[in-house]
């Protein structure tokens, strides 16, 4: 049962199964919905999730929620293997998180990363800015910039034999890079999208892939961006 304090309304019986974890009002109104489970998938190093979702090479933004249950390598967070265009973010058993694209180009690095610990991972990228990444509002690693190649559809988790051990969840994919009034916003308010800051450029127009992965079972991760980039769990 989820009641509704803003909006005034009660709904029983609700399966994850049946509806998106985000719905778009169409109405002039913009009162978007999102239901909130306290879920999160659980990886075990050899599950991922393969979406069709091609990130915007120019500019955009990746961020998700994520634990470790151990430290090894890899602990991938998310990949875009496909031979010459890879782009890659995965944790070493250093407990040092990496963002890579083919020939080192952009490589950003955040160092410290324990076990059994949440963090809010958000990776940004720019032509004209570069690479930063923050991890729970830190203020950020950068990396260069330059003419990123196309990567390829985006995979979650994991990749080949090598995969997340642990929990994600609250995935998010922009086609727009964040700044760091974003990336604040988006830390102390974790159940409003960063669309919600008045303050910010981005529009929900700019969300491309929102993976809650809160489904409980099942063999897919909806997305709930509207952009019908849905995955399936192996």
């Amino acid at each position: 049962s989820i009641v509704g304090t803003e909006i005034g309304f009660k709904v029983d019986n609700i399966s994850v199964k049946e509806i998106t974890q985000f719905a778009k009002d169409k109405s002039p109104n913009t009162n978007n919905a999102k239901l909130f489970t306290g879920k999160a998938l659980s990886f075990n190093g050899n599950d991922y999730i393969s979406t069709d979702l091609i990130p915007n090479k120019a500019e955009g933004t990746f961020v998700a929620w994520f634990k470790l249950d151990e430290l090894y390598n890899f602990n991938t967070i998310f990949d875009n293997a496909s031979g010459a265009n890879d782009w890659e973010c995965w944790v070493y058993n250093t407990g040092q998180l990496r963002f890579r694209t083919s020939g080192s180009f952009g490589d950003v690095t955040y160092d410290g990363l324990e076990v059994d610990t949440l963090y809010r991972m958000v990776l940004t990228w720019s032509e004209v800015d570069g690479t930063k990444l923050y991890v729970n509002n830190s203020a950020p690693s950068v990396g260069a910039s330059g003419t990123y190649i196309q990567p390829s559809t985006l995979s979650i988790g994991g990749e080949f034999n090598t995969g997340l051990k642990g929990l994600m969840s609250d995935v998010q994919v922009y086609d727009k890079q964040w700044q760091q009034s974003d990336v604040t916003f988006d830390y102390n308010n974790p159940n409003h999208l960063v669309t919600d800051n008045p303050s910010s450029t981005i529009a929900l127009s700019n969300l491309k892939g929102y993976w809650a992965l809160s489904e409980g079972d099942g063999v897919v991760a909806f997305d709930s961006s509207g952009e019908g980039n849905s995955g399936g769990i192996y």
